[in-house]
């Protein structure tokens, strides 16, 4: 496999896996509305949706602070190379 592949294929894993868990999660929520009750439900819903919404959310800020101090220190490094 070469690297275009790779790269493609990597690039594809991550919208693929938050499909399925958006599937899994409004499976699992109507099953537990269904099987259990309408309480344990809205319950498992309000655990479900907004913990992963979390979880990007830092995962996104954690992104962009990386990604500023690069760039801050890149810019360091080229001011005290003198360019």
């Amino acid at each position: 496999m070469n690297r275009v592949w790779k790269k493609f294929l990597g690039k594809f894993v991550e919208p693929l896996a938050y499909m399925l868990y958006s599937v899994f999660a409004i499976v699992f929520v109507w099953w537990v509305t269904e099987k259990v009750s309408v309480g344990m439900g809205i319950i498992v819903f309000l655990i479900i949706i907004p913990l992963p919404m979390f979880v990007f959310l830092v995962r996104d800020m954690w992104r962009d602070a990386k990604r500023e101090v690069e760039w801050e220190n890149r810019d360091i490094l080229d001011t005290l190379k003198g360019k």
